[in-house]
């Protein structure tokens, strides 16, 4: 990695409490300034939640999460000296949110690749990464904004890749359902393998939909569409499936929504990149497939936020560290596996 790269590389290790506490530290002079900008030029900006629903929501949320989430949350306040309601605040005002994202799986004569754009507000605090090693759990390399605690994509230590786009929320979830990027953090520190993932999402009800990218260095790839209760599995057995913000696999889904034109138009316009790829593509074919700019989504203070692309057979895994609109003008680098 370059030594801009470097910088925006984290590595944690301990209990929650103490990964926490050891982010919170690093991010001291710029976290409370990262919340307000992000809030305030993003979901508060865009009308996805107010002020008012944040002040009264953000804490009776975070007790709701799993302690071992709770536990970080604390150590992130303390180790950092910005209250634990405003750190519950940056996490709650994102747990309803509508993002974009398009993403690919791909199978060539001699790689697995998956390919990632993901969509949002507020570029200047993206393209950053996060190695933790919580005790007791899988390891992870997780990709997001500066000091991000839960993640929406992400690789293991077993070397098993996920991420999700956003998908509506058609059918009705349970009270205690799950915050879609907070199960999809907890999935990929206990699992290991697609079928495991699967496993769990059939287990659990979200609180939104999620389009679920899953690679793993065993071959296989499949997405995973889940509603707030359903899921259906399609496995990639060779060419490529593409992946936006509309529904494909379950079909009391699909039936329901409303047609989303960009979502249709960025699967669409990937759709006809991959068809023209190379049969051996090279990283700047793939790159190009990801930058095409009717799939990234480049407006001032929206669009690809980061991108990623991971061959999970070879463990090459290349992020964006940096750079707005992502695909086509991020400082791509290689990510040194630390597994």
């Amino acid at each position: 990695m370059t030594a801009l790269a470097e910088n925006r590389y984290i590595s944690l290790e301990g209990s929650p409490y103490q990964v926490g506490y050891q982010l919170g530290e690093h991010m001291q002079k710029s976290l409370a300034n990262n919340i307000s900008q992000y809030l305030n030029a993003g979901p508060l900006q865009a009308g996805e939640i107010t002020a008012e629903q944040l002040s009264a929501g953000a804490l009776e949320w975070a007790h709701s999460l799993p302690q071992r989430f709770l536990l970080e949350m604390e150590g992130l306040a303390d180790g950092s000296g910005v209250p634990l309601k405003r750190i519950a605040e940056w996490g709650y005002a994102d747990s309803g949110g509508k993002t974009g994202c398009s993403a690919f799986l791909l199978r060539t004569r001699d790689a697995l690749w998956v390919g990632r754009n993901n969509d949002l507000w507020v570029p200047d605090l993206w393209g950053y990464t996060i190695h933790r090693q919580v005790n007791g759990r899988l390891g992870t390399v997780t990709f997001g904004m500066r000091g991000e605690l839960y993640a929406a994509t992400g690789v293991n230590s077993s070397g098993l890749w996920l991420h999700y786009n956003w998908l509506p929320a058609l059918d009705q979830p349970e009270a205690h359902a799950w915050t879609p990027f907070v199960l999809l953090t907890d999935i990929l520190e206990t699992c290991d393998s697609i079928d495991a993932v699967e496993a769990r999402l059939r287990s659990e009800t979200r609180q939104g939909g999620m389009l679920i990218f899953s690679a793993s260095p065993n071959g296989k790839a499949a997405i995973l569409e889940c509603s707030c209760r359903r899921v259906a599995r399609c496995d990639l057995d060779s060419g490529f499936l593409v992946g936006t913000n509309h529904y494909q696999f379950i079909p009391e889904m699909k039936d329901a929504m409303t047609a989303n034109q960009s979502s249709l138009h960025r699967a669409e316009a990937m759709t006809t990149k991959l068809d023209a790829l190379p049969e051996n593509p090279q990283l700047k074919d793939l790159i190009a497939v990801l930058a095409d700019p009717n799939v990234e989504q480049h407006r001032e203070d929206y669009g690809t936020v980061y991108a990623n692309l991971y061959n999970p057979m070879s463990h090459d895994l290349w992020f964006t560290f940096g750079g707005y609109p992502a695909a086509s003008h991020g400082n791509w680098q290689p990510v040194p596996g630390p597994f």
